[in-house]
């Protein structure tokens, strides 16, 4: 049976010893990483070949054992370790941007004043509902997540921004059987004016959390730019604008919980398109609309579009849905579901629009869902005849062509008004 990576976020309780022993860690992760970091780039610098972890594994051991460097041999090698697995996936991450043509994004140095603290600990970790038990430290009492009776593989620790200590662990769950009836599938559309759009024509309102509490955060921020850089007022209202966006984090996530559960739950079938968050938040279309294009960036951000599938996605794997994804290039929104007429524009603000073909009159968003349901269950189908017969598989391939095909048109003809 195969199994799936699940993650445990809990609230760490350490005690004076423990949060300086907590730090130390943090401590030893940063200069791990800031040395092996030089050490890649002065390597590069000077032969334009890249180091290894196996070889920054083994020149550790050698770097720890200098006068300079004692205090790393008080510190778990598996702290150590997990600094340069970090530095190894951030290096080969980037160059998986380099190979795609996208921004590359290379490891930077890291600082203590600058971003939060946290470090790895790739072994199993013990976690009875109430402590954790972290190696070289002992148990810390924890709150917020439910006992794991399956061993982990990878622990993090970090702290946020209001100084207060989390351990997010890594543990396997078997999978259960994903249904592949059709029956309950449905097709669900992300736009801006709600967070999605079902097939059956139920909308789910988006989250807003930002939105709402955007004076507030105005007013903090406010108070922290008029404090003098480095007293105490300045830490304590720093303090007090981390604590009010972690409510709104944890506001937000909960939401995406639940309306992910809720669809998992109902629909055994979901079919999705992939959010295209940056090109909507970027539309130059879009950024002249009536609400303006910062208000409308601001919206499509506070939906998390993101964060909302990959957790129904994740959800769905655990519970046995099957989650379907279909590419974001596919002009859902401008092809009428009842002839399949392409429309050539279509402004962002337009939600009811009659198709030049046939006469329908559709709804955005509803007509949106209902195309990616029928993309969604022609790639089923185009799955199923190419298991039979590989060769009688190639005609179902001509709808979904020419949907891509008119996407690529209207971004060509998008990027040539800019």
């Amino acid at each position: 049976m195969a199994n799936a990576h699940r993650i445990e976020r809990v609230r760490l309780y350490p005690t004076a010893a423990q949060r300086r022993q907590l730090e130390n860690y943090a401590g030893a992760h940063r200069w791990t990483w800031n040395w092996a970091l030089a050490a890649r780039e002065a390597h590069f610098a000077a032969h334009e070949t890249s180091l290894s972890y196996y070889e920054q594994n083994r020149a550790l051991t050698v770097r720890q054992q200098q006068p300079d460097t004692v205090w790393l041999t008080g510190i778990p090698r598996r702290v150590k370790v997990g600094a340069l697995r970090d530095l190894d996936k951030a290096y080969r991450a980037a160059f998986r941007r380099v190979q795609r043509g996208e921004r590359p994004g290379f490891p930077r140095f890291k600082a203590r004043k600058r971003g939060d603290a946290s470090f790895e600990i790739p072994a199993e970790t013990r976690f009875d509902g109430h402590r954790v038990k972290i190696p070289g430290i002992g148990w810390v009492r924890a709150r917020g997540g439910r006992a794991i009776a399956m061993s982990t593989t990878t622990a993090r620790y970090f702290r946020d921004g209001v100084g207060d200590w989390w351990a997010a662990l890594r543990y396997t769950v078997p999978l259960a059987d994903a249904d592949t009836s059709e029956v309950s599938a449905i097709g669900v559309h992300l736009e801006p004016g709600h967070a999605m759009t079902l097939s059956t024509g139920e909308t789910v309102n988006e989250s807003r959390y930002v939105s709402r509490s955007e004076r507030k955060l105005r007013c903090l921020k406010r108070a922290v730019r008029r404090t003098q850089p480095g007293s105490g007022n300045r830490r304590r209202a720093r303090r007090r604008f981390a604590r009010a966006t972690r409510h709104i984090a944890n506001q937000r996530r909960d939401w995406q919980h639940q309306v992910s559960r809720r669809l998992v739950d109902i629909h055994p079938r979901l079919v999705m398109q992939e959010p295209g968050t940056t090109a909507h938040a970027n539309d130059p279309e879009s950024q002249r609309a009536v609400w303006g294009g910062r208000a409308r960036r601001a919206r499509i951000s506070d939906a998390t579009w993101g964060g909302l599938t990959r957790l129904i996605r994740e959800k769905a794997v655990s519970a046995g849905c099957a989650a379907v994804m279909i590419p974001a290039e596919m002009p859902t929104d401008v092809t009428c579901c009842r002839c399949g007429h392409v429309r050539a524009t279509l402004p962002e603000l337009v939600n009811i629009w009659l198709c030049e073909q046939c006469g329908t009159l559709h709804e955005r968003g509803m007509n949106a869902a209902r195309n990616i349901l029928s993309v969604g269950v022609r790639e089923d189908a185009r799955s199923e005849r190419r298991r039979e017969a590989p060769g009688d598989a190639k005609r179902l391939w001509t709808h979904d062509k020419t949907l891509a095909g008119a996407g690529e048109e209207r971004l060509a003809s998008a990027s040539r008004k800019q």
